[in-house]
């Protein structure tokens, strides 16, 4: 009975195999009748050329990845009806590799896209093909020489070399002093007889500078210019300008925007001050019996200082228009009318904490008394004597600097007297000090200040670099030679129409009217430095595929003219270029 059941097991088994076996056999059969009446058609992996942007007489690759079961017959690559190129296997073999060419190319036009077919046969004489697209690189088709003839507006400027090599610190926000001899360049005419038409810029020659022309000094061979400067390099220099030459430009002398802290009482500022009496905190009003009075002069633009004898007060700027300070200079300008004390006059206190303790520096009518000293802990010590009595209605300059453990007392723009002294350095208030006289003080301002200072010097004349290039950009756009947002306006010095051939390109600024008879652009030149009248260069345009690189720039008037327009042509199947100048027929080759 067990050798039954194991025969019938046995039999079914081998009747399921047989069947299966013919299962196959018949799909198989069917799979191959199908190949054979409808072969399928090769396989494109991946197809490019190289590159996408070319233009006559440039070599582009094409090549192809393609897999077929037959094995690949050939590839080609129809390059936009033009020319037939054929691609070699070069990696792989005939059912899976990396077919390439190359095309010489030519007879394309400027701009223009175009597609390359590529086309893959197989052994069944199936076929299969894929698009790629390339296009013309374009250039600038026209071009106009642009001439410099002269120069407006501000028509010169002069390098100034902060050198600041002596001292290890980088300088933010720092005050430098220019000195320039303006009397020479207003009797020349270059300069307006006020100083109205100075401007200052950074490195750049685009960003403006704040500054101050202190009074009285324009139209003087040492007019004394403060300048706000952004950044000076440790023990590096650093270039800024000076522009002159426009004589309807008016004044930018801003002491407010130079200084940390600014006053020439051009209007009633005395409630800018704290008003303090013997160097104690007791704020007394104007004019109260016990003190100073300090009143302001309408008519001379200063404040009056009233300090009878025995009598000593102190105006201190709040503190919320000058924070405490500890490395600064302190400078102003007093004039005494008369003492009332053989040992009066005004002081100038800094880091001054309280009553007990403070720097400072004196001009006195005694000589023994116009020192620079200290009060620490409530005791006065003097660090240098001046050995100087000043005397009355004479107008002097005091100031005090102060770095670190270095001071200086100057008077007068000369440093007369120096210490070193370490016993106060937190940083505080600034004091200025009247002591039993009678007289006035004026321009007070407060700078920041290192040792050493840097010190600046003023460089040769020059015509700044901006030229201003007028343009009938209306024709250009209606000819449909220029982009209607003016885009494609390029600036160089080159003579090449394409621009992967330009070693420098000038930074330019649309400044109005594109799209009419009177486009304004103004053009950075430095690039042709030493920039000098006659010089040349070239506007280009007619480059549909670029956008503008319009930017800001400096200031500066060149006047230019415009020559003949000049256009570019490319010869169809050739490598030659024509260039066609003056509109008369004339053809010169390029």
């Amino acid at each position: 009975m067990r050798k039954l059941i194991i025969l019938t097991v046995l039999f079914f088994a081998l009747i399921l195999l047989s069947t299966s076996v013919l299962a196959i056999n018949f799909n198989s059969l069917f799979t191959s009748l199908f190949d054979y009446f409808f072969p399928s058609p090769p396989k494109i992996i991946s197809a490019k050329v190289e590159p996408i942007k070319v233009e006559p007489s440039d070599w582009m690759e094409i090549i192809a990845e393609v897999e077929d079961k037959y094995g690949v017959k050939s590839v080609f690559a129809d390059m936009a009806s033009i020319e037939r190129v054929e691609l070699k296997l070069i990696y792989g073999d005939e059912k899976k590799g990396v077919w390439k060419g190359k095309w010489f190319v030519h007879s394309i036009e400027v701009g223009k896209s175009y597609n390359a077919t590529i086309v893959v046969i197989n052994e069944r004489e199936k076929t299969s093909n894929v698009n790629v697209e390339f296009h013309d690189d374009p250039v600038f088709c026209y071009r106009r020489m642009v001439n410099i003839t002269g120069s407006q507006g501000w028509a010169y400027r002069k390098p100034v070399i902060i050198d600041n090599t002596q001292n290890s610190n980088t300088l933010t926000n720092y005050q430098v002093l220019v000195n320039l001899d303006t009397a020479s360049l207003i009797s020349q005419g270059k300069m307006r007889s006020d100083c109205g038409d100075i401007r200052f810029t950074d490195s750049d020659g685009v960003t403006l500078l704040s500054y101050w022309v202190e009074p009285d000094t324009c139209n003087t061979t040492n007019t004394k210019i403060w300048v706000k400067v952004p950044s000076i390099p440790a023990s590096s220099t650093k270039t800024i300008y000076v522009y002159y030459g426009n004589p309807s430009a008016a004044s930018a002398s801003n002491g407010n925007a130079v200084f940390e802290f600014f006053d020439d009482f051009s209007t009633d500022t005395l409630s800018n001050y704290d008003h303090l009496t013997g160097l104690g905190w007791h704020p007394i009003p104007y004019g109260i019996a016990g003190s100073c009075t300090f009143s302001y002069d309408a008519t001379n633009k200063r404040v009056n200082v009233n300090c009878p004898d025995d009598y000593m007060s102190a105006l201190s700027p709040k503190t919320t228009l000058l924070p405490d300070m500890a490395d600064l200079r302190v400078r102003l300008r007093l004039l005494v009318s008369s003492f009332s004390d053989s040992n009066a006059g005004l002081s100038i206190h800094v880091r001054y904490s309280d009553i007990s303790n403070s720097y400072y520096v004196a001009l006195s009518n005694d000589a023994g008394e116009s020192e620079l000293g200290k009060r620490v802990g409530g005791t006065d010590t003097v660090l240098a004597e001046t050995n100087f009595a000043a005397s009355a209605n004479v107008i002097y300059t005091l100031e005090f600097r102060i770095a670190g453990s270095n001071l200086e007392y100057v008077r007068d723009g000369s440093v007369v007297a120096s210490a070193v002294d370490t016993s106060l350095t937190t940083a505080g208030r600034v004091l200025i000090y009247p002591s039993e006289m009678v007289g006035w003080i004026d321009d007070i301002i407060v700078t920041k200040y290192t040792s050493p200072e840097p010190i600046t010097i003023v460089g040769n004349e020059e015509l700044p670099p901006i030229a201003v290039v007028t343009l009938d950009t209306q024709t250009l756009i209606s000819q449909g030679k220029m982009r209607l947002d003016c885009g494609d306006i390029r600036f160089t010095d080159s003579r090449s129409f394409d621009a992967a051939l330009w070693t420098r390109n000038f930074s330019y600024q649309l400044v109005s009217g594109c799209n009419s008879t009177n486009t304004l652009f103004r053009v950075n030149v430095t690039p042709i430095s030493p920039i000098t009248i006659g010089k040349t260069f070239y506007v280009y345009y007619g480059n549909p595929e670029v956008t503008s690189a319009s930017t800001t720039v400096g200031l500066g008037n060149l006047t230019t003219t415009l020559l003949p327009e000049e256009t570019w042509i490319r010869i169809s199947g050739g490598t030659a270029n024509l260039l066609i100048t003056g509109g008369e027929g004339n053809l010169k080759i390029k």
